[in-house]
């Protein structure tokens, strides 16, 4: 016997008996990156406004700039401030500003009693009073000095025919220094020194210069000024 099985197709022309497959899923597309994150614009924008408040802080009409006064050179205590010493700095003190000269001040011609770096503010109490100091010039010959300048730091001392090596001035910053010249004590070829004293000292260069046989003697320091005794020098008038 022969069977036959008639097979019905569909419209395409597929067999009713094809097994069907699952269908496959839809691929999942990778989305693009997102630079601007929302949560970083916030960032950024938080630290661009806290540099902007920051710079009026610090130059806004709130902390005004002051005018005061700062050296140009390094100077010893006893120099006389000098107009190409200064120069005029502008910054802004939150307190303290009062402890500084203003700009506006005379400070020309007054004396610092305390050594001051270049470039530093001047200090109110660094400043003596003009009226608390004394000039005083005398005369070096060459053989008792080196070549002095301005703002150097010396001691001087006198020698007489009985008195050797007596020390008049410790430690003094020079004023000015002019080659040969007179001094209200001595004329001669050497260098006229200038310093400012207070008024014993000054007393006391004159006691010195007025000595018999008095010859005055400086020398530089380069250090911290020696610890010496500084004795009477009337002592050495009435000895022979």
């Amino acid at each position: 016997m022969v069977s036959v099985v008639t097979t019905q197709t569909d419209s395409a022309g597929a067999g009713s008996d094809s097994v069907g497959l699952p269908s496959s899923p839809r691929p999942r597309r990778i989305s693009s990156p997102r630079w601007l994150d929302p949560r970083l614009l916030a960032g950024v924008a938080v630290m661009v406004v806290a540099v902007v408040l920051g710079v009026r802080l610090l130059t806004g009409p709130g902390r005004p700039s002051t005018p005061v006064w700062a050296l140009t050179r390094d100077v010893a205590a006893g120099t006389v401030l000098a107009a190409d010493d200064l120069r005029i700095a502008r910054v802004r003190l939150d307190h303290g500003a009062d402890r500084y000269l203003a700009a506006g001040s005379t400070v020309v011609g007054r004396t610092v009693d305390q050594p001051l770096s270049r470039g530093q503010l001047v200090p109110r109490a660094a400043v003596a009073d003009q009226g608390a100091q004394a000039t005083v010039s005398f005369v070096l010959a060459p053989e008792n000095a080196p070549t002095l300048a301005r703002g150097q730091r010396i001691e001087l001392w006198v020698t007489t025919p009985t008195c050797r090596g007596f020390v008049v001035l410790g430690e003094v910053a020079v004023t000015a220094v002019q080659a040969g010249g007179t001094s209200a004590f001595a004329t001669g070829t050497g260098q006229s020194v200038t310093v400012r004293v207070s008024p014993e000292a000054a007393v006391r260069v004159a006691t010195a210069a007025a000595l018999p046989g008095a010859v005055l003697q400086a020398g530089v320091l380069s250090g911290p000024a020696p610890s010496v005794a500084r004795p009477d020098l009337t002592a050495c008038a009435g000895k022979r």
